[in-house]
C-alpha cells in the first residue's frame, strides 16, 4: 500500500496500491469489506472476492497516460467525493477521479 485516505461521510477507506498491483481499492470502514475499486484506465475490479478479499484476477496497466498508474504514492478525497492520486518516481503527477 502506498497511501490511504478516508471519506468520513461515506465511511469508506481508499487505498492506493500501485507499487505492485496498479489499483485503487475502496473498503467500508465499519465492516472492512471491499466495496469497489479500479485499475488503470478506470477499469472496475469486480474480480476481487468480497468474502475472502482474495484477488482472483488482476487488471490495470502500468503507464503514463490518463487513468494509468505509475507509482501512486498518495490518495486524497475532497468534500465532493472526488479522489486525487499523486504519483512519484517518473510519474510525478496528480490524477482526479470523479464519482459517477
Amino acid at each position: 500500500m502506498a497511501a490511504a485516505t478516508l471519506d468520513e461521510d461515506a465511511h469508506e477507506v481508499y487505498i492506493a496500491d500501485d507499487y505492485l498491483n496498479r489499483r485503487v481499492l475502496v473498503y467500508d470502514w465499519d465492516t472492512g469489506k471491499f466495496k469497489r475499486g479500479w485499475g488503470a484506465n478506470g477499469k472496475p475490479l469486480a474480480e476481487i472476492d468480497n468474502d475472502t478479499g482474495k484477488v482472483v484476477a488482476k487488471i490495470g496497466h502500468h503507464g503514463h497516460q490518463g487513468g494509468m498508474f505509475h507509482f501512486v504514492h498518495v490518495a486524497f478525497m475532497d468534500s465532493k467525493g472526488n479522489l486525487y492520486t499523486g504519483e512519484v518516481d517518473s510519474g510525478k503527477r496528480v490524477q482526479k477521479f470523479m464519482p459517477q
